[in-house]
C-alpha cells in the first residue's frame, strides 16, 4: 500500500479496547500491604521480639496503623493520598530501622550486622536506579 504507515517504516498501533480509567481494588493497595510484610520481615530479621520486645510491639502496630490507613485511602478512591501516607510512614519506619539496628549492631547483634549492610546496598541501589539510563535497542 503506497502511502500507508506500514509502508513507510512507521508502526501502526491495532485499537485497544476501551479500559476503564479504575484499577480494580486488589491492584491498587499493594503498597499498603507491602509495608507491613516488610516490617514484619525486618522484625524477624533483627530478631526485634527477644532482643527489643516493648519497641517490637510499637513498631508493628504503627507498620499496621500506617498500612490500614493507606489501604482505607486507597479503597476509598484517594489513591495518592493514601500513597503518601504509605510512603511518609514507610520513611519513619525506616528511619527507626537504620537506628535501632546500629544499636543493636553496636551491641554487638551479629543480625542487626548483616541487616545494615543489605539494608545499605538496596538503598544505594534504590537512589542509583532511577538515575540510570537503560536503553534497550
Amino acid at each position: 500500500m503506497p502511502g500507508s504507515a506500514a509502508s513507510r517504516g512507521r508502526r501502526t498501533r491495532a485499537a485497544s479496547p476501551a479500559r476503564d480509567h479504575r484499577s480494580t481494588i486488589s491492584s491498587r493497595v499493594p503498597s499498603s500491604e507491602g509495608c507491613g510484610v516488610d516490617s514484619v520481615f525486618s522484625s524477624l530479621a533483627l530478631e526485634l521480639a527477644s532482643t527489643l520486645p516493648q519497641f517490637n510491639r510499637l513498631f508493628l502496630w504503627f507498620a499496621l496503623l500506617v498500612s490500614g490507613v493507606g489501604a482505607i485511602f486507597v479503597v476509598a478512591g484517594r489513591v495518592g493520598i493514601g500513597n503518601s501516607t504509605v510512603q511518609a510512614g514507610g520513611l519513619v519506619l525506616i528511619a527507626c530501622l537504620l537506628v535501632v539496628s546500629a544499636h543493636l549492631a553496636l551491641r554487638g547483634h551479629a543480625p542487626a550486622r548483616l541487616f545494615l549492610v543489605a539494608f545499605g546496598l538496596f538503598f544505594v541501589a534504590a537512589n542509583l536506579a532511577p538515575r540510570a539510563e537503560i536503553r534497550v535497542a
